[in-house]
């Protein structure tokens, strides 16, 4: 049996997973195509045949034929910017779950068990988005090889829902009660920004929003200082999250220093995130609450979070970016790659924290 959480970024899937007992993890690009004609088939065999199954994923669900990840760019796919996550939730859950049995070498009938996080604002229909994964996974087919998977479980959960549970725990560690604070998850990421706010141990979606600025903001505006195209953003994102201004585009063989772009973006994103906090964040502050702050993004605007927040009487004690998770997710998996500053460690704390408490939550088989 497997177990896995399934945090789907717009920017990137993040997978934590169980398979017999040992904890993995898996990375998936966000890009889906659209249905494709069977003709493409031989192109995607002969193209993917060498690549790991995370990264040369496509589905056949009834009679469509989808691919999904990096392979995806070759095919038109694209991240779906515009669309809910929930549309796209059921192909990038397969093919997650396609890509864990071939990678462990896994029989074609299995049974698994499925958390998803998903954002507040789309939360009311995650149980039907839960219902039709079961339903499609019981018969697709990945790479060419058909499944059956039998899911008896397949639980949803808001985004920042591992971060409000690591930092209870660490809470519960200190000897605090953590019923007495009011948790305030900030979540920053590609397409938008988040303030959850958890009270009882429970969310409260009518003290949520999930209307901020995402990221990607930053990227657009920086793009257009320099003249970097939309091909080009992904490029010009890993120059953010690197912080490294030599880049070499698509179809150019010079270094371009893209500094410009990536100053005039980052106050950009500040700028527009700061006015979001001031008219959303600021009014839930009190002296008992505590401040979790997550997603790629936060990693990029620390300094001035922390400058903000320090404003507005939130102490150190009374602050988290997960640090204490990320600990855990380093030990598990590798400081080497998930090193406490690393970006890629942050944007797991999420899906990592709620794969422990998903854990606790198996149903008999």
């Amino acid at each position: 049996m497997i177990q896995t959480l399934i945090d789907l970024g717009q920017s990137l899937t993040k997978v934590v997973f169980s398979d017999r007992g040992r904890l993995d993890y898996l990375l998936m690009s966000p890009e889906v195509t659209s249905s494709l004609t069977k003709e493409h088939l031989q192109l995607l065999q002969m193209h993917t045949a060498t690549a790991a199954p995370e990264n040369a994923a496509w589905l056949e669900v009834g009679d469509e034929l989808r691919v999904v990840g990096s392979a995806a760019e070759n095919f038109g796919g694209d991240t779906g910017a515009d669309e809910r996550k929930e549309r796209r939730a059921v192909l990038k859950t397969l093919a997650v779950l396609g890509a864990i049995r071939e990678r462990s070498q896994l029989p074609s009938q299995l049974t698994v068990q499925v958390g998803l996080l998903l954002p507040m604002t789309e939360f009311t229909d995650a149980l039907k988005v839960c219902t039709k994964i079961q339903e499609t996974a019981a018969d697709f087919s990945f790479r060419g090889q058909t499944l059956n998977l039998s899911m008896p479980l397949c639980k949803p959960y808001p985004e920042g829902f591992g971060l409000f549970l690591g930092r209870r725990s660490e809470l519960s560690l200190r000897n605090i009660a953590p019923d007495s604070r009011t948790f305030l998850v900030l979540m920053l990421g590609h397409r938008n920004a988040s303030i959850l706010v958890f009270q009882n141990g429970q969310p409260q979606p009518g003290k949520s929003t999930s209307n901020g600025p995402g990221f990607k903001e930053a990227i657009e505006s920086g793009a257009a200082v320099q003249g970097i195209l939309a091909r080009d953003y992904g490029k010009l994102l890993n120059a953010f999250v690197s912080q490294n201004p030599k880049v070499v585009f698509a179809g150019e063989s010079q270094v371009r220093d893209v500094s410009e772009a990536l100053r005039v973006g980052r106050a950009t994103y500040w700028g527009q995130l700061e006015s979001f906090l001031i008219n959303n964040f600021v009014r839930h502050i009190d002296s008992t609450c505590e401040v979790i702050i997550g997603g790629g993004a936060s990693a990029l605007v620390k300094s001035e979070l922390i400058q903000f927040l320090t404003q507005l009487g939130v102490e150190e004690a009374r602050r988290s970016f997960g640090e204490g998770v990320r600990r855990g997710i380093a030990d598990r998996f590798g400081h080497d790659k998930f090193a406490l500053e690393n970006p890629l460690s942050i944007r797991m704390v999420d899906a990592f924290a709620a794969f422990q408490h998903f854990q606790r939550q198996q149903v008999p088989v």
